[in-house]
């Protein structure tokens, strides 16, 4: 099977941006869209259809046959942007894969970088309608005149989590951004041991009572710098190669001001609570402390 090129992702990219407009794209639109002859183009719509980067169907309210960019398709265009623009390189090998986002490894020079592609699952929306992105998107659906459930929920998280990011890059440990396309965001790969940083939960720290105060500071500062996580525990905790924490997966999170962040910033701190108290029976009164200061 051949490797995608140029005018490949110029037929793609065509159809990513017809999608605002059509769930199903009639090719005769495509048709009208891009600069190549017809035979050209049916023939690079076959190949793509065959390598399950679209599907195609016979569409009766059009009266023809309609086109329809899968996850692949989209997960393509994605990290041949991020490429072109130099925040990735070669890609790797997937490193975590589950209903909400998949992990691949790339790198960018000698260094290596986590290239996170966002999924969507119908229960998230109204994670998502609470978020830091989501006024401007819904600005942006106002002037594109779409309605709120048209909203494309995996460009929202990936918006989402590359702005906390930003945001805290230097306030607390969190993976450098690189890069946002589409649904993907290329950040820095923390390491360990010259592989990808274990979760907290997978690790025994020297000073438990030292690494929870430092954790409930750090998320302390992420609250004062605009961001409650939201889904704050130890599988969201990495621990470096110099037993540094790194705080990720952010495309939940919401500013302090909304509604229902109160309740969000309970959940984050009794969580990491828990895991501490449960695995190193100390004591962890400081998070009720840490609680009451910042609700």
């Amino acid at each position: 099977m051949r490797i995608v090129d140029k005018r490949d992702i110029a037929i793609m990219r065509a159809m990513d941006g017809l999608r605002e407009r059509y769930e199903w794209i009639p090719l005769s639109k495509l048709h009208e869209k891009l600069p190549f002859k017809g035979r050209e183009i049916n023939k690079r719509i076959s190949d793509l259809a065959r390598m399950n980067l679209i599907v195609l169907r016979n569409v009766p309210s059009f009266g023809e046959v309609c086109s329809r960019l899968t996850e692949r398709g989209l997960d393509t265009l994605a990290l041949w942007d991020l490429r072109n623009h130099g925040a990735i390189g070669e890609i790797g090998d997937v490193v975590a894969c589950g209903k909400e986002a998949t992990i691949l490894i790339s790198k960018r020079g000698r260094k290596a970088v986590a290239v996170k592609l966002h999924r969507y699952y119908s229960q998230e929306f109204k994670k998502i309608e609470k978020s830091l992105a989501y006024m401007a998107i819904r600005i942006r659906g106002s002037e594109l005149k779409i309605d709120e459930f048209e909203i494309d929920v995996p460009r929202a998280k990936a918006q989402i989590e590359m702005h906390s990011l930003e945001v805290l890059r230097s306030k607390v440990n969190v993976p450098k951004p690189l890069g946002l396309n589409r649904h993907a965001v290329a950040m820095e790969m923390i390491t360990r041991d010259k592989v990808p940083a274990p979760q907290l939960n997978k690790v025994v720290v020297e000073d438990a009572e030292e690494a929870f105060h430092t954790i409930l500071d750090d998320y302390k500062k992420m609250v004062e710098n605009g961001v409650v996580h939201g889904d704050f525990n130890e599988f969201n905790v990495l621990v470096s190669e110099d037993d540094e924490f790194y705080y990720i997966d952010f495309p939940q999170s919401v500013h302090p001001e909304y509604s229902g962040s109160e309740e969000l910033i309970r959940r984050d701190i009794s969580r990491i609570s828990a895991h501490f108290s449960n695995k190193y029976r100390i004591d962890v009164q400081a998070a009720g402390e840490l609680i009451k200061e910042l609700t």
